[in-house]
C-alpha cells in the first residue's frame, strides 16, 4: 500500500479552535493522518486530503472521522485502488432533513476492490463523485452488501465531462456505456447505449420495472447479480423488457442470484425464438412484445381496452398493481 505524509494548516487549526470550524485540509507531510489531526477537538464535517495513503490512515478515517463526515474530498489523493471496505463505518444521515454525505474519489482511481464502497447507514445513502476521466474496473459487491438498500449514487464530480447522468443512470459522455444504476422506477437504459457495464445494478433493488433499449449488445460481469425487490412497492409482479433484436452478449454471473429469474422478461416477438435458444436468456420467463405493446399469451392478440397483468393474462377486475393497457404500463 502506498504511504501518505500529511500536515495540518496552522490557519485551519486556529479557525477550528476559535470558531468550531468543521472544514479541514490536510496536505502532504511526514506525519500520519492521526498525527496531523491530534489537536482537532471539534467533529470534522468536511475533510480534504492529498498525498499517498497508508493503511493506518484509512483505519483512522473509519474509526474517528467518517461518523461525522458530510463531505470527504479525495480527488488529489495519490491512489489507484480503493481497498476493500475503505469507508465501512457508521455514517450518520438524517434521511428527512439532510443531503447525502459525499465522498469524492481520487483522480488517479483505476480500480475498486471487492466491497470498496460499502458504508453503514440507516438507508445506505452516500453520494460518490467521480473525479477520474475513466470509470474504474470493479471487484465483487463493490457498491452494497447483500440485502442492503441500494441508495448509493455514483455521479461525476464538478467539471468532470467524461460522464453524464440521465434518468438516474450514470453514462459515458457519449451515452454508449451505462455504468451505474442510481435507483428509480420504470427506468430505461436509453437508445444509443451499447454496453451495460459490470456491476451495473449489483445488489440493487427493483422498484417496478426496467427496460433495455434496442441498441444494447452486451452486458458486463455481475451487472444484475443479487438484485432483489423493494418490498414496499405493492406491485404484484415486476418485469424486465429488452428491445434488442439479438440477445445481448453476457459476461460472467450477470444474473447471479437475481430476482429477475422470477420475473417476466419481455423480448421482441420476431426474436422470441432466438432468445429461447440462447444460453442464459432461455432460462427466463420469456414473453413476447410487439409494435403496439405486449401480446396476450393466450390468444396472441392485442386489445385496446382490456387490462393485462405482466404475464400477458387478461384481468377482468384489476385491483392495486401494475398492468398493461393500450400497450402501455399503467399503475392502478
Amino acid at each position: 500500500m502506498k504511504r501518505i505524509f500529511t500536515t495540518l494548516s496552522i490557519v485551519c487549526l486556529f479557525a477550528c479552535a476559535m470558531f468550531g470550524q468543521s472544514s479541514i485540509e490536510v496536505n502532504l507531510d511526514k506525519a500520519s493522518l492521526e498525527e496531523s489531526l491530534k489537536d482537532v477537538k471539534e467533529p470534522i464535517h468536511n475533510l480534504t486530503l492529498s498525498g499517498k495513503p497508508r493503511p493506518e490512515d484509512f483505519d483512522y478515517l473509519r474509526s474517528k472521522i467518517l461518523s461525522d463526515i458530510r463531505r470527504l474530498d479525495l480527488s488529489d489523493v495519490d491512489l489507484d485502488t480503493i481497498p476493500s471496505k475503505t469507508f465501512y463505518a457508521k455514517i450518520y444521515y438524517n434521511y428527512n432533513n439532510e443531503t447525502r454525505p459525499q465522498i469524492v474519489l481520487p483522480k488517479t482511481l483505476k480500480h475498486l476492490a471487492d466491497s470498496a464502497l460499502w458504508v453503514i447507514t440507516d438507508y445506505g445513502y452516500v453520494k460518490y463523485e467521480l473525479a477520474s476521466s475513466t470509470y474504474p474496473t470493479l471487484g465483487k459487491d463493490v457498491y452494497n452488501s447483500h440485502g442492503q438498500y441500494n441508495g448509493n449514487e455514483i455521479i461525476p464530480s464538478s467539471g468532470n465531462t467524461s460522464f453524464i447522468i440521465d434518468n438516474n443512470i450514470l453514462y459515458s459522455s457519449d451515452g454508449i456505456t451505462a455504468y451505474h444504476y442510481n435507483g428509480g422506477e420504470d427506468d430505461v437504459v436509453k437508445k444509443g447505449t451499447r454496453l451495460i457495464y459490470g456491476n451495473f445494478m449489483e445488489n440493487g433493488k427493483y422498484a417496478s420495472g426496467f427496460t433495455l433499449s434496442e441498441t444494447i449488445d452486451s452486458i458486463g460481469d455481475r451487472a444484475f447479480a443479487n438484485v432483489g425487490l423493494v418490498a414496499y412497492t405493492g406491485y404484484p409482479v415486476e418485469d424486465m423488457t429488452c428491445y434488442a433484436p439479438n440477445p445481448p452478449k453476457l459476461g460472467k454471473d450477470v444474473f447471479l442470484n437475481s430476482i429477475i429469474y422470477n420475473m417476466p422478461v419481455y423480448v421482441p416477438s420476431k426474436s422470441y425464438d432466438i432468445y429461447k435458444n440462447t444460453e442464459v436468456w432461455k432460462d427466463f420467463k420469456l414473453r413476447r412484445i410487439v409494435d403496439a405493446g405486449i401480446e396476450d399469451i393466450a390468444t396472441g392478440k392485442l386489445s385496446s381496452s382490456d387490462y393485462y397483468d405482466l404475464q400477458g393474462r387478461k384481468v377482468k377486475s384489476p385491483t392495486k398493481g401494475l398492468y398493461i393497457k393500450d400497450g402501455k404500463k399503467v399503475v392502478k
